[in-house]
């Protein structure tokens, strides 16, 4: 069984939320940026899912995914959107925090599009 559009279209998404996770550190400082150790935090997150995402894709589609990476994927994303809800609380411009929500609600698709191919590394295992 070959892996869907939508599993791969879910990857495509996690992949692109992680690179710009990946790129928040080199952004540098400013009065818009967030605070380094948010930055460093979002940083590590993004290089952890490019890695799990590297590792996946480099697999033959055909064959059924590593279940520990698609987890490092998932579970690195969701906490990449669980780290970004406290922007809600704090005193940034209306625009940073639609961009955090738009990322959010797009972290939720991604999960959801790559869910299948979850289930289907645990019954490979």
């Amino acid at each position: 069984m070959t892996r869907t559009r939508s599993v791969t279209g879910g990857y495509v998404i996690l992949g692109i939320l992680a690179l710009a996770d990946a790129t928040t550190f080199a952004q540098g400082s400013g009065e818009d940026a967030p605070p380094f150790v948010i930055a460093l935090v979002s940083t590590i997150l993004g290089l952890i899912t490019l890695g799990a995402l590297y590792f996946l894709w480099s697999r033959r589609k055909a064959a059924p995914p590593d279940r520990r990476m698609v987890m490092t994927v998932l579970v690195s994303r969701a906490a990449s959107g669980v780290f970004s809800i406290p922007a809600f609380f704090v005193d940034i411009p209306g625009f940073i925090k639609v961009i955090v929500a738009v990322f959010i609600v797009l972290t939720i698709v991604g999960v959801q599009l790559v869910r299948p191919d979850l289930e289907r590394a645990q019954r490979a295992t």
